[in-house]
């Protein structure tokens, strides 16, 4: 909690829940924009926890957070319900551009991925971009095991002081973490922004 407010500079209501039980009861009776849930509770599996608030608040959007070995049943459930994974050790930075992100994209519609269009992509940017035409092979933070999901190739669009534009044929999602093989300034960035392109995924992502 203390990390919201002070790290992540989020000023919302904050409620914790000691257990599964209490965090459906809580969602049920009050109205949650976001979910930090961890998959081992005390009580029931955070993954049933998940279940059960996309039927009582499915507005609700459940990040899933933690550092056990996931089966595909259970990978499958998190890319199905989730709007987001994020592997423990979590890393600070990744969920203060997160929650900056989510509300930013308050003041506009938004979809799943928080897909955000034209000018209104170009006026959230901080740094001016220049058009690039490389390739870069990364690596996405889908799932702790980094195998599952390395060298993927990403056509880079543009190119900042603080992060790229890429295209690529595997879907991201707000909050991803990149690793490029290559150094853009830096190594490591995380998806702001996305939206569908054809077959293609075009994203923003600001380096971390």
């Amino acid at each position: 909690m203390r990390a919201l407010n002070r790290v992540c500079h989020f000023n919302g209501e904050i409620k914790t829940s000691a257990n599964g039980t209490d965090a459906i009861g809580e969602i049920s009776r009050n109205h949650f924009d976001l979910c930090f849930l961890d998959v081992n509770l005390p009580d029931i599996s955070g993954l049933d926890v998940m279940k059960k608030i996309k039927e009582v608040s499915p507005e609700t959007r459940v990040v899933i957070m933690t550092a056990s070995v996931l089966d595909d049943d259970m990978k499958n459930n998190i890319e199905r319900d989730a709007y987001m994974f994020i592997p423990k050790p979590i890393e600070l930075d990744v969920i203060k551009s997160f929650i900056k992100t989510e509300l930013e994209a308050n003041d506009g519609p938004a979809s799943r991925g928080g897909a955000r269009v034209g000018e209104a992509i170009e006026e959230k940017r901080e740094h001016p971009r220049m058009a690039c035409s490389k390739v870069a092979h990364y690596s996405i933070s889908i799932f702790s095991d980094w195998e599952l999901r390395s060298n993927l190739v990403a056509d880079i669009i543009d190119i900042s002081e603080g992060g790229v534009g890429i295209r690529t044929s595997f879907p991201v999602s707000i909050g991803n973490v990149i690793r490029f093989e290559q150094d853009f300034n830096r190594k490591k960035g995380v998806v702001t922004w996305w939206e569908k392109e054809a077959y293609k995924y075009r994203s923003g992502i600001k380096y971390i």
